[in-house]
Parts: C-alpha cells; sequence; structure tokens
C-alpha cells in the first residue's frame, strides 16, 4: 500500500518482538546484531518477517517438532505488571477442561463469544462487565487479566 514507513520503525519492531516468546528474542538480539555489524544496515521490517518465517519453520518441523504431550497438565501463563513493565509468570499447571464451557454472563453452555446478551449489550457495557469479573481483556477468560 505504499506506506512501510508507518511500521518499519524501531520501536515497532520492538512491539513485536515483545509478543514472541523469550528464546526467540534473544535470537532477534543476535540476528540484529549480525544485520548491523556484517550487513551494515539496521534491522527492518522484512528482516523481521524473515525472521519470523524461519522460526515458524523450525517450530512446525515435520520430523524433529516436539508435539506437546496431552496428558501432562498445561501450565498456565499469565501477566504480571512492576514498575511500569509487564513479565510473565508461569503459574500451577492448569489440567484440560473435561466440563462444558458455560458463558460468565448467562451460565448456558457456550462461550460468552456466542452469548447473544452479551452480544447484545453496548461495548461500554461489555467493558464494564468484563472489568468487573475481573476477565481477561483479550480472552475474557477467568483466573488471569
Amino acid at each position: 500500500m505504499g506506506h512501510l514507513s508507518e511500521i518499519n520503525t524501531q520501536r515497532n519492531l520492538a512491539k513485536i518482538i515483545g509478543r514472541l516468546p523469550l528464546y526467540l528474542q534473544n535470537r532477534w538480539i543476535r540476528e540484529v546484531r549480525d544485520l548491523r555489524v556484517k550487513k551494515s544496515h539496521v534491522a527492518q521490517i522484512y528482516d523481521l518477517v524473515r525472521f519470523a518465517a524461519g522460526a515458524a519453520e523450525e517450530t512446525n518441523d515435520p520430523v524433529y517438532h516436539r508435539p506437546r504431550d496431552a496428558s501432562k497438565p498445561k501450565e498456565r501463563c499469565t501477566l504480571r505488571h512492576y514498575k511500569g513493565q509487564n513479565f510473565h509468570v508461569l503459574t500451577e499447571p492448569e489440567m484440560p477442561a473435561l466440563k462444558s464451557v458455560s458463558c460468565v454472563m448467562c451460565g448456558a453452555d457456550h462461550s460468552i463469544f456466542q452469548c447473544t446478551k452479551f452480544k447484545e449489550s453496548s461495548p461500554e457495557a461489555r467493558c464494564k462487565f468484563a472489568r468487573d469479573r475481573r476477565l481477561c481483556f483479550n480472552c475474557l477468560k477467568t483466573g488471569h487479566i
């Protein structure tokens, strides 16, 4: 669209990298150093896309990937705030759910995203509901914010 320069800033690249797992963030730092030293240029969005595509290929390798063992409990990762910074904390293991999903708003057997009552309420009312019930603002589930 001809507006790549609007997202091709170091601040935006850092925000994107901040969403990756820590091991990929560390690899990205090495990648940036190599670009600066060996190729004499600052990292750009094209470099980040190439890096992410390579990491995705590694993760999804048909021979050497490690599938998650469904019998092991999954650790829940929560976001904590400390002095203006976000960091992730692994908390108690979370066993796979054996019960059906029930709506936080009406109690029926559907997720809140399928709830007619929730959909019909205004965005302000939905936000207030999520805040009052201490739901995650991303997935609208309890147990983390």
